[in-house]
């Protein structure tokens, strides 16, 4: 169950179209039509192999929680720039 998953019931939902070809066409409750019903048991199914939200912000599939924020390499050098100018300032007076 992945991301193609969804792919496919976007393609066939509400098509109408049955070829018997029930979970390749996204019919994952074998009613015959592609509709939300499918979205909540691929959903649940994601949760219960995933364990995590698709809003939740953490990376799916990956078991991890969000990384730790690290700042960029040129904040550091203007925090840098403004510590140093308020040494020179501060010594020159």
């Amino acid at each position: 169950m992945d991301f193609n998953d969804y792919n496919i019931i976007d393609n066939t939902f509400l098509s109408g179209v049955t070829t018997g070809k029930h979970w390749q066409e996204g019919d994952l409750n074998y009613d015959g039509v592609v509709d939300f019903n499918d979205y909540n048991v691929m959903d649940n199914t994601w949760l219960a192999h995933q364990g995590q939200t698709l809003g939740g912000g953490a990376p799916l599939g990956l078991g991890g929680g969000m990384p730790a924020p690290t700042p960029e390499p040129a904040t550091l050098a203007l925090l840098g720039l403004g510590a140093a100018a308020m040494l020179m300032r501060r010594r020159s007076r």
